[in-house]
């Protein structure tokens, strides 16, 4: 009975702390983010002076173009004690992350993903 009891608070509290798509897009949208700048960065410090301009203009708005992308192929799967982060393109998806008690944890293999599916493979 006791196990029950303590079963029962367990599983309320993760009912009431699951994380919301909000914090599931969030995490992506930081991985993807994350990503691209460090690919932009790499590339800017490669070029001559008269090309960085441009390309810190370019960095910066295809930032803001993924960060409006992933509110578009991010969805969660909600199992009221847990959700599953999910990434779909082209009808195919793949569940790349787990949100419980207030966290999100997405794969450490996302990346590559992402990268993939922003680069339009």
């Amino acid at each position: 009975m006791k196990t029950l009891i303590i079963i029962g608070i367990v599983l309320t509290i993760a009912g009431f702390t699951n994380p919301t798509r909000d914090q599931h897009v969030s995490e992506v949208k930081g991985i993807i983010v994350s990503n691209v700048l460090t690919k932009s960065v790499g590339h800017l410090t490669s070029r001559n002076q008269d090309h960085k301009p441009v390309s810190v203009l370019g960095t910066t708005l295809g930032t803001v173009a993924i960060r409006e992308m992933a509110d578009t192929f991010v969805s969660i799967d909600d199992y009221i004690v847990l959700s599953l982060t999910r990434i779909t393109h082209h009808d195919q998806s793949q569940v790349v992350g787990i949100g419980a008690f207030g966290k999100v944890w997405i794969s450490d293999d996302v990346s590559e993903g992402v990268s993939a599916l922003v680069a339009g493979e």
